[in-house]
């Protein structure tokens, strides 16, 4: 199962383990995230600064676009920091052979209000040194791991990614068919961060609720200015 999960991330770019979380567990993380979600929504500005990022109270809310929004507020302590959460055995044990050692992890939430329309195509990862040749031939060294609280369908909206476009310049994947991979409560979506996605509409009446785990070596490190 492990040799299977590598070699569909390193071939296609990403690989779906269901199951990873039991629907008790899910059922814990949706009362945790809905209990940190509600007091972050009585702070989202109505605009947003130059980079879309607000802070109060230790927490960090990007609004990503219209009806998106990042936040991690809390994320890192109590159900969400524990290992039940980070590290259950198959998705763990698939991290630890990409990217081996001296990785951490951080966790947030991706919610998206009913009426959202598709997002942008874009990757988890900056160019390193703009040099996208330089990139493109790194091992993984960013994983980024989804994790819905619902399940996804048409409707409520999901993930929509450009197979193998972790080995693709920027230039040469539009026009590539894209992949919508199906997922349940409990599933969780592994890919590589080089790859290219984006947050899909959401046609449903309810918001939907996506945690996600990033996995990443620890020379690299995000910014947002």
């Amino acid at each position: 199962m492990l040799v299977h999960d590598k070699i569909k991330l390193q071939n296609n770019g990403l690989v779906v383990l269901k199951k990873i979380y039991p629907k008790d567990f899910v059922n814990q993380l949706n009362k945790e995230y809905e209990k940190r979600w509600r007091v972050v929504k009585k702070k989202l500005p109505k605009k947003s600064d130059k980079k879309g990022i607000k802070y109060f109270e230790n927490a960090e809310i990007m609004k990503l676009e219209k009806g998106r929004y990042d936040f991690n507020w809390k994320m890192n302590e109590g159900v969400f920091s524990s290992n039940k959460f980070l590290k259950p055995k198959r998705l763990y044990s698939l991290i630890k052979e990409v990217l081996e050692s001296d990785f951490f992890a951080e966790a947030g939430a991706l919610p998206t209000f009913p009426g959202a329309k598709n997002g942008g195509w874009h990757r988890d990862v900056y160019t390193l040194f703009n040099d996208e040749n330089l990139q493109l031939d790194l091992p993984p060294f960013y994983i980024t791991v989804l994790i819905p609280l619902q399940d996804l369908d048409n409707y409520i909206g999901g993930t929509e990614f450009i197979e193998n476009s972790h080995r693709l310049f920027q230039s040469n994947f539009e026009g590539k068919m894209g992949y919508i991979p199906e997922c349940r409560a409990g599933d969780a979506i592994v890919f590589n961060g080089m790859m290219y996605h984006r947050g899909l509409a959401n046609y449903s009446k309810n918001e939907r609720k996506m945690l996600y785990i990033v996995f990443c070596k620890k020379w690299y490190r995000d910014y947002t200015v």
